[in-house]
């Protein structure tokens, strides 16, 4: 009965080996087509997210470019302003500068003219002194109206006692 348990045993455990081997190996088939389905689906899947992140990249780019180029022409704008400010006070400058020459150039002729009036006062101060030196030996020379008056009348007194009429 040994032999038969065995014999049995042995086709029992052949054909479970068997079994065993045709379940797990289809499994290992059905796992490996599996694997590669997932593997074909994640590289599906990838090749998708690669193809939007590079459309988003490119529709990033093109938007970075479009603010890029609105960016240059203000600043090209704003350089002109500043350009043309730089422009337009170089001219207000240059007309003070010039505005600041006149009135230095009119400043040397108001001293010329103050030099020229500075002479004259002074020579007629000098004529001034020589008048009033004159006015005073005039004076000196001049008897006081009281006075004249006096010998005027003491005059007329000797004419109307000499009877000489004028």
């Amino acid at each position: 009965m040994e032999k038969k348990i065995s014999k049995k045993s042995s086709v029992t455990l052949e054909s479970l080996d068997a079994k065993i081997e045709k379940l797990f190996g289809g499994l290992d088939t059905k796992i490996d087509k599996a694997t590669h389905s997932l593997d074909s689906k994640i590289d599906t899947v990838a090749q998708r997210l690669d193809s939007k992140i590079d459309t988003v990249a490119q529709r990033l780019d093109s938007k970075i470019d479009t603010v890029a180029q609105r960016l240059d022409s203000k600043i090209d704008k704003i350089a002109e302003h500043l350009d043309d400010l730089a422009i337009i006070t170089k001219k207000n400058f240059d007309l003070v500068y010039k505005r600041f020459e006149e009135v230095d150039e009119n400043f040397e002729a108001i001293d010329k003219r103050f030099d020229i009036l500075e002479r004259r006062f002074d020579h007629m101060d000098a004529r001034l002194a020589m008048l009033e030196r004159d006015v005073a030996e005039i004076r000196q020379n001049i008897i006081e109206r009281d006075a004249f008056e006096d010998i005027v009348a003491r005059v007329e007194n000797i004419e109307q006692r000499l009877g000489i009429k004028i």
